[in-house]
């Protein structure tokens, strides 16, 4: 009797292990699929954000040349224009430091990226201490 008893206890086990490792490989094989679909639609939108700053590129730089070929336009049919009013020297004052090198795809909303914050270093010698109240607030 003890042994039937331990036979039948250990066929209820190889039960519950054989039924735990197909439950299992059924949970695996769900979250694999997830992984793959959440893997195809992350390379989709990547692909979409690069093909919309293809196109937005591409009309930024069609618009340059079209503004430069109507200047040129502009400056072949006018008469010859009075001399260019004198232009006012300008000094920096101060300076960005930010963690992009170029101004190219950095985030319009601050709130988005906190990560991405800038510090601007201005040059006291130039600005006036008055122009300063209510910066901080900021």
């Amino acid at each position: 009797m003890a042994r039937s008893q331990s036979l039948a206890a250990a066929l209820a086990a190889t039960a519950a292990i054989v039924l735990s490792s197909l439950l299992y490989k059924r949970k695996c094989d769900r979250l694999d699929a997830r992984v793959r679909e959440l893997e195809a639609y992350l390379a989709a939108a990547a692909e979409k954000a690069a093909a919309e700053r293809r196109g937005r590129v591409r009309a930024q730089q069609s618009l340059r040349v079209a503004l430069s070929e109507q200047e040129r336009r502009s400056d072949e049919a006018a008469p010859a224009k009075a001399p260019a009013p004198a232009s006012y020297p300008m000094a920096p004052i101060g300076a960005v430091q930010s963690c992009f090198s170029t101004r190219n795809d950095t985030p319009r909303q601050p709130l988005v990226v906190p990560l991405a914050r800038a510090t601007v270093a201005l040059d006291l010698a130039r600005v006036p201490v008055g122009a300063l109240e209510g910066v901080a607030s900021y």
